[in-house]
C-alpha cells in the first residue's frame, strides 16, 4: 500500500524526531492495490499516526507494517502509549475492517484489513 508509506512520511515531516518506522508484514514492502475510495482512506491512516504520535513517548517507538494476508491487504499501526481507555468494537468500511487491540508491553495496536482490488 503505498499510501501508507506516504502517509507516514507526512507523518515524520510534521514531527521530525518522531521514531516511525514502515516494515512489511512479511518482509520486504510491496506496492498493493486495495479497494476503497483514497481520500478517506488517508485520512484514516492519518488519523491513526497521529493518534500514535500523540499518545507514544518521546523516544518511543511508532511502528507500521503493511502486507498481504490471504485475499486482503494488512496495515497495523501500533504503538507504544498508555493503551486503549475505550472498547473498539470492529468496525467495517470499504468491505474492509478496523480493530484496536492491546499492544504486548502497553499501547495501542490498530489494524485494517481491505480487500485486494481486482487486476
Amino acid at each position: 500500500m503505498v499510501l501508507a508509506v506516504d502517509t507516514v512520511q507526512d507523518t515524520r515531516a510534521r514531527t521530525p524526531g518522531r521514531a516511525i518506522k514502515i516494515t512489511g508484514l512479511n518482509g520486504s514492502l510491496t506496492a498493493t492495490m486495495v479497494s476503497g475510495f483514497e481520500p478517506e482512506l488517508r485520512q484514516v491512516l492519518t488519523n491513526l499516526l497521529a493518534n500514535a504520535e500523540r499518545y507514544t513517548r518521546a523516544g518511543a517507538l511508532v511502528e507500521v507494517l503493511v502486507g498481504v494476508q490471504g485475499d486482503n491487504a494488512r496495515l497495523v499501526i501500533r504503538d507504544q502509549g498508555p493503551g486503549p481507555r475505550d472498547r473498539l468494537d470492529n468496525h467495517g468500511a470499504h468491505d474492509g475492517t478496523l480493530s484496536l487491540s492491546q499492544t504486548p508491553g502497553g499501547g495501542a495496536t490498530f489494524t485494517i484489513e481491505l480487500p485486494i482490488a481486482a487486476q
